[in-house]
C-alpha cells in the first residue's frame, strides 16, 4: 500500500493508517485544491487506486492594528480600539494587556475592558496584543506599545486659605498647578458662577465675586485637566466682609452753634472687624484717629472761621479695608460779643444818687449782660440799660 500528494511527492508506502509525511505535506499550496492518491496491489500484480482533493489552509490570520498606535498616550478611560483582521477561515479573535490581565474575546471592534485598563501604571509602557486564529488552528499575533496618562492634574491652592476674610474687591489668586500634558485651567465661586478659564493667576472675576454674599461661607473651585481628559479639582472655602462700619454721629448735630473751645464728640461705631477710626475738620486739618469719644483737636478747632458753616468728618475702616464716612455741618462762634460803654466815662465824678448806665453791646447769639462795682458787689443781670443797684453804689 501507498500513497503520493499532487504530482510531484514520492510513493509513501505503509503498513497501517499513519500520519501523513511531513515533508510531503508541506509541499502543498495554501488554498490550492490538491489531490491525494492512495494505490495497493496484490501479490498476483492486481493494481487499485482511489483519490481525495483536498485543501490545506497553512496560512494564519493576518492581522493590522490601526488604533492604538505604538508610543500613543492614552487617559484613564479605556478607549476603543481597531484592528483588521483577515482571514477566509477566522475562528475567534482576542486581546490581552500587560503580562496580567485576561485574554478578551471580541466579535468586532470595541472597548477595551476597563478593568484590564485600569491595570495599567500611570507613565509605564504596556505592550496590548491582539490575537487570532482560523478554524484550522493557525494563530497569529500583533503587539502595540502604549502608555496611559491615568492621574489629573496636582491642584495646589496658595490663596486665599480657608476661612480667609476678605472685603469687597475681588482679590488675586495663587495656585500652583502641575501636569506633564496639561490642558486647560478654570474655577468657579460658589454654586451660580460661570467657570472661569485662566492662564495664569490672576484676580477673580468682580462680576462673580460681587455674588458672595456678605459673611457666608461659600467655597471656590479650581479645576484642571490634561489633553487626555483627566481631570482634578481643589476647593477653598472663604468669607466676604463686603460691609463698611456702621457710623452714627450723636454729637455735635447739623447746624449746631459752638464755640471757641473744642468739645466732645460722640459717635457710634460698629463692626465686628473694626480697625481704625478717624475725622478730620474741614478741608485743611490733620486726620485725627481715636479709640474713644474724645474732645476734638484744639488747634483744628481753632482753625475754623467764625460763623462758617464747616463740615467734621468721621471716618472707619475695618480690617478688610471696607470704609465709612459720616459728616456733620456746624458752625464755631469764636468772637465774644462786641461791648460799648458811653456812659459813665472814665474819670466821671458822680453823687450819690446810682445813675443810669448807657451801654451798646452786640453779638448774633448774645445771651446774659451783667456788670458789677468795684471787687465786692455781686454780679447784676440786666436786659437793658438802667440805673446801677444803689446798695452796690
Amino acid at each position: 500500500m501507498w500513497y503520493n500528494i499532487g504530482s510531484t511527492s514520492e510513493n509513501r508506502t505503509f503498513l497501517v493508517n499513519e500520519t501523513f509525511n511531513q515533508a510531503d505535506w508541506d509541499t502543498i499550496a495554501n488554498g490550492t485544491l490538491t489531490t491525494i492518491t492512495f494505490y495497493a496491489n496484490d501479490s498476483f500484480g492486481n493494481e487499485a487506486s482511489q483519490s481525495v482533493s483536498i485543501y490545506v489552509d497553512r496560512l494564519a490570520p493576518e492581522i493590522m492594528i490601526i488604533s492604538p498606535s505604538d508610543n500613543d498616550l492614552l487617559n484613564a478611560t479605556a478607549p476603543i480600539f481597531d484592528v483588521s483582521i483577515i482571514d477566509g477561515n477566522l475562528d475567534t479573535m482576542w486581546y490581552n494587556i500587560g503580562s496580567t490581565s485576561e485574554n478578551r474575546t471580541f466579535l468586532v471592534n470595541e472597548t477595551f475592558n476597563q478593568a484590564d485598563w485600569d491595570t495599567i501604571a500611570n507613565g509605564t509602557l504596556t505592550t496590548i496584543t491582539f490575537y487570532a486564529n482560523d478554524s484550522f488552528g493557525n494563530e497569529a499575533s500583533q503587539s502595540v506599545s502604549i502608555y496611559v496618562d491615568n492621574l489629573g492634574p496636582l491642584i495646589a491652592i496658595n490663596s486665599p486659605s480657608d476661612n480667609d476674610v476678605f472685603n469687597a474687591t475681588a482679590p488675586i489668586f495663587d495656585v500652583s498647578i502641575f501636569d506633564g500634558n496639561l490642558d486647560t485651567m478654570w474655577y468657579n465661586i460658589g454654586s451660580t458662577s460661570e467657570n472661569r478659564t485662566f492662564l495664569v493667576n490672576e484676580t477673580f472675576n468682580q462680576a462673580d465675586w460681587d455674588t458672595i454674599a456678605n459673611g457666608t461661607l461659600t467655597t471656590i473651585t479650581f479645576y484642571a485637566n490634561d489633553s487626555f481628559g483627566n481631570e482634578a479639582s481643589q476647593s477653598v472655602s472663604i468669607y466676604v466682609d463686603r460691609l463698611a462700619p456702621e457710623i452714627m454721629i450723636i454729637s455735635p448735630s447739623d447746624n449746631d452753634l459752638l464755640n471757641a473751645t473744642a468739645p466732645i464728640f460722640d459717635v457710634s461705631i460698629i463692626d465686628g472687624n473694626l480697625d481704625t477710626m478717624w475725622y478730620n475738620i474741614g478741608s485743611t486739618s490733620e486726620n485725627r484717629t481715636f479709640l474713644v469719644n474724645e474732645t476734638f483737636n484744639q488747634a483744628d478747632w481753632d482753625t475754623i472761621a467764625n460763623g462758617t458753616l464747616t463740615t467734621i468728618t468721621f471716618y472707619a475702616n475695618d480690617s478688610f479695608g471696607n470704609e465709612a464716612s459720616q459728616s456733620v455741618s456746624i458752625y464755631v462762634d469764636n468772637l465774644g460779643p462786641l461791648i460799648t460803654i458811653i456812659s459813665p466815662s472814665d474819670n466821671d465824678l458822680l453823687n450819690a444818687t446810682a445813675p443810669v448806665f448807657d451801654v451798646s453791646i452786640f453779638d448774633g447769639n448774645l445771651d446774659t449782660m451783667w456788670y458789677n462795682i468795684g471787687s465786692t458787689s455781686e454780679n447784676r443781670t440786666f436786659l437793658v440799660n438802667e440805673t446801677f443797684n444803689q446798695a452796690d453804689w
